[in-house]
């Protein structure tokens, strides 16, 4: 079972989380609670933690202020940021603390739970890897005598490579266990025939490549540096194999080569700091056989992009979204630098922004056409910026659609509310500027929507209500033609009397003496 830590300073909000989780089904017992963060952190210290949800403005160590100190002292735990609209100022600081979600008040049960879920099932990987010790498989493995041959001299090495999208299969529902089995025998039977290699996969983006290389091998160079180039464009071959054959896109590290087994340690962490440096915006089936060095690139925030995305929605210039996404990136790319890391964090503030605008603009179903932040690892889009940008217009093009679609149910209602005001009170002023500062609307755009949906416009509908009316009282012969002029809230009956002939062809009078006649 793992631990839960509530850190929020509202009562209430507390309560309804510690509500809203499927705890026992999740497998996390019942949750622990803090007032705010200094409290947190001595709950931490003295108690093994797991996953803390926790808000950001809070009275004497608010929510950045903890996770500053909590993800130095606990980088292990798993921390769910939850915030109320609008604070965007703080959602940059946090996801450079590699938080696992960012959710917003009020928070969703539905929501919460699959952010657990997510974060349990990270939970579950890590324990599972910590369990079966990956290295120390590799290490027994290689030392074997049914694997290496006697008397031979062997160098050993470790290539991490990173599996950034899919694998590519017609079976949705095939165990993740199963697709990392058919990717390691795809790349054992690829691998170069001058080196031996097996793979294990350690997790389900990270696959290990242990290469033993004989000195007598042609692939053999007593150059450090020679051998590992060798082995990174045998590396080069089988990606790009992979990706033919399953559209797998990966990047991979190399590490150093070692004849002493117990340094394929080095050699593994060696390979992880390398992929966690790679510059993507290289492109291609990359593989890397040393850090490469950041030149001083600052990282660019898109957050501050909020409002200008707000304005595209409003004009519906689906054109000037694509350009603030496209110039974004335009800027990345001068800059001449972007990690994995970089490009997780990006797409998590496009997320952001684009909830935030959802949320604001009460679409009702926005969680569906918005993945969560900690859902970006599934998605197929992370393999270069370009991909990302297409992505990303996609996903505001959805959100466009649906704001359309809550702004067309909402002036439909205001309209029907006009209409039915007019039905009750055609006797009074009746003014298309009242209606526009009431609703907030321009006089022109609300016209052009009530006459979208009534067939005419709000003047045209007033004067065709008063002159139904005028009629029915007309048949009433006890009722004085100037009384109905009155009781229409025409001041001058000369006036009425212009409007019925206009709209009838006669006037009341002669309205009034047909229907005499008739009867």
């Amino acid at each position: 079972m793992y631990k839960l830590l509530i850190v929020d300073d509202e009562t209430h909000v507390r309560l309804a989380i510690s509500a809203l989780g499927n705890w026992e089904e999740l497998g996390i017992m019942c949750p622990l609670e803090a007032m705010e963060g200094q409290s947190a952190l001595e709950i931490m210290r003295r108690d093994t933690i797991d996953i803390v949800l926790v808000d950001i403005k809070m009275p004497i160590m608010n929510g950045m202020e903890f996770l500053k100190i909590a993800t130095a002292q606990f980088p292990h735990v798993k921390y769910i940021i939850v915030s109320g609209y609008g604070e965007f100022e703080y959602a940059k600081k946090a996801i450079q603390y590699n938080v696992s979600d960012y959710l917003l008040k009020p928070v969703v049960q539905e929501e919460l739970n699959k952010s657990l879920q997510k974060v349990v099932s990270e939970l579950d990987c890590e324990r599972q890897v910590k369990s079966r010790n990956p290295m120390l498989h590799i290490t027994k493995r290689l030392s074997s005598v049914a694997y290496l041959s006697p008397g031979e001299e062997n160098y050993f090495g470790i290539i991490v490579l990173h599996v950034i999208n899919h694998f590519n299969t017609d079976k949705k529902d095939e165990p993740l266990a199963n697709l990392n089995h058919r990717i390691t025998d795809l790349l054992e039977e690829y691998w170069d025939k001058h080196s031996s290699c097996f793979a294990l996969a350690e997790n389900q983006r990270e696959i290990l490549l242990a290469v033993t290389i004989s000195k007598r091998s042609p692939a053999f160079f007593s150059n450090g540096q020679k051998l590992r180039e060798y082995v990174a464009s045998s590396t080069q071959m089988i990606i790009k194999k992979l990706f033919d054959a399953c559209n797998i896109y990966a990047i991979a590290g190399v590490g150093s080569f070692s004849k002493e087994l117990h340094l394929l340690y080095t050699s593994y962490y060696d390979a992880l700091d390398i992929i966690n440096n790679a510059n993507i915006l290289k492109g291609g089936h990359q593989v890397y056989t040393s850090c490469e060095v950041n030149m001083g690139t600052k990282w660019v925030s898109v957050l501050d992009k909020k409002e200008l995305f707000m304005r595209a929605l409003e004009k519906g210039n689906m054109e000037y979204a694509k350009d603030i996404i496209e110039k974004y990136f335009e800027s990345i790319t001068r800059q001449g630098f972007m990690s994995i890391q970089d490009l997780r964090h990006t797409t998590m503030e496009f997320i952001i922004i684009f909830r935030e605008i959802a949320a604001e603009s009460k679409v009702p179903d926005y969680k569906n056409i918005l993945p969560s932040i900690n859902h970006i690892d599934d998605w197929q889009v992370l393999n270069n910026a370009s991909h990302l940008i297409d992505y990303l217009f996609k996903l505001f093009h959805a959100l466009y659609e649906n704001v359309k679609k809550v702004e067309r149910f909402s002036i439909r209602n205001i309209v029907q509310e006009i209409k039915q005001y007019v039905d009750n009170h055609y006797d009074s002023e009746i003014s298309l500027g009242i209606f526009a500062s009431r609703y907030h609307m321009t006089k022109e755009y609300l016209s052009k929507q009530f006459k979208e949906e009534f067939g005419c416009g709000i003047y045209e509908y007033v004067l065709q209500v008063k002159m139904n009316k005028a009629v029915q009282m007309l048949e009433n012969f006890e009722v004085k033609i100037h009384d109905i002029a009155e009781r229409l809230g025409y001041t001058d009956n000369n006036y009425f009397s212009r409007a019925f002939k206009n709209y009838y062809g006669v006037s009341p009078k002669e309205y009034r003496n047909s229907k005499i006649g008739n009867n």
